[in-house]
């Protein structure tokens, strides 16, 4: 009885702590940039960003909806997530995943604005989702399923002189040196 009695506490607390263990991963999603990871664009240019998004649940939960996503970084450049909201949420507001989906989607459009300094530029996105298929009249709230780091390399900006701004310095510099011939011949 004496063996008994701790053999129980230890086999009710290992079964206790695999139970929350699978109601921990009962939501779960993985999302991996497609493209690369560190994107460089120049001022004025955009570049996307592709992630694909899977289902990783292995305990059989209930159908995950995705219904959104936070952006958070310091705003220097214009990130722009309606790729992820117009090309995967339909109308309804909910994307629906179960065990083992995959897909892949542009997320996030990025322009580099004009007279923006070199540097790399980070942001996180955060994709939100639930099981709760009436969220939005149930006043349920989603959870955080997973994050991309996001980062775009802006390298410095080099000044290329436009083929008539080289003309106009040329003609400039042989009209002051056929002044200075006549000046001389004077």
């Amino acid at each position: 009885m004496k063996l008994f009695k701790p053999t129980l506490v230890l086999t009710l607390s290992l079964a206790a702590m695999l139970l929350n263990g699978a109601a921990a991963k009962a939501e779960t999603i993985s999302a991996v940039l497609t493209n690369t990871t560190d994107l460089t664009a120049v001022a004025g240019q955009t570049v996307q960003f592709y992630a694909t998004v899977t289902d990783t649940d292995l305990f059989g939960s209930p159908t995950l909806y995705l219904i959104g996503d936070s952006l958070s970084g310091d705003g220097t450049l214009n990130w722009d997530d309606t790729p992820f909201f117009y090309n995967l949420i339909p109308a309804s507001g909910l994307y629906a995943m179960s065990a083992g989906d995959i897909f892949t989607a542009e997320m996030v459009d990025v322009t580099v604005p004009l007279g923006t300094a070199a540097g790399e530029y980070t942001e996180s996105m955060v994709i939100q989702g639930t099981t709760d298929s009436n969220i939005y009249n149930d006043g349920a709230t989603a959870d955080n399923l997973a994050l991309l780091t996001l980062t775009v390399d802006v390298p410095p900006s080099t000044v290329t002189p436009e083929p008539s701004s080289l003309l106009l310095m040329v003609s400039g510099l042989v009209g002051m040196a056929g002044m200075m011939r006549r000046k001389l011949k004077a």
